[in-house]
């Protein structure tokens, strides 16, 4: 499998909690992972301000000068809104980890039950969702212009043919596609 490089910015106050996610991820044999760790949420916003070069957030949600919880997230969110942001939390919780999941958090993992493998898995899933739901909406947006488009190119046509003695003129205009690119007209 062929190395990519992934920039995380890694929220965590805990040094231990953070040596230990530093070396799962160095030891990922498929991932190129450069972490840019931060141990406070001010941080984190400051770090999200000054480069959009960040493709996800590895995030603890309890860190001093934070509320906690999801608002840990919306302040993220607030800054950049389409960052993947994987939670890393020492807190098992099931409706916690629902709500943040609810807030936009990709995935919420528990540290003690975190692997290497998994870690890594998640956070490049986590990028590939976002990208995925990026380019659909993307998608949808070009379509609805397209439609819009051509109902205003329909609404340039005729209402009606004209009527002259002695001729039946009729017209009759299908686009290929929601638009066409021709000029409808009788002379």
């Amino acid at each position: 499998m062929q190395s990519t490089h992934t920039k995380v910015l890694f929220v965590e106050d805990n040094p231990v909690d953070a040596r230990m996610i530093e070396r799962s991820l160095v030891r990922s044999a498929h991932t190129n992972f450069e972490l840019h760790h931060v141990v406070d949420l001010a941080s984190a916003l400051a770090a999200l301000r000054r480069s959009d070069k960040f493709d996800a957030v590895l995030l603890d949600l309890m860190l001093p000068d934070s509320v906690g919880g999801v608002e840990t997230i919306r302040a993220i969110h607030e800054i950049r809104r389409e960052i993947p942001i994987v939670v890393l939390t020492g807190m098992e919780d099931t409706e916690f980890a629902l709500a943040a999941v609810r807030e936009g958090a990709q995935d919420y993992l528990v540290k003690e039950q975190c692997e290497a493998d998994n870690l890594v898995r998640s956070i490049r899933y986590s990028i590939e969702r976002v990208r995925h739901t990026i380019s659909e909406r993307e998608l949808s947006e070009a379509r609805h212009q397209l439609v819009m488009g051509g109902r205003v190119q329909q609404a340039k046509f005729p209402r009606s043919c004209p009527a002259l003695p002695g001729y039946d003129i009729a017209g009759l205009c299908v686009p290929a596609e929601a638009t066409g690119g021709d000029y409808f007209d009788y002379f």
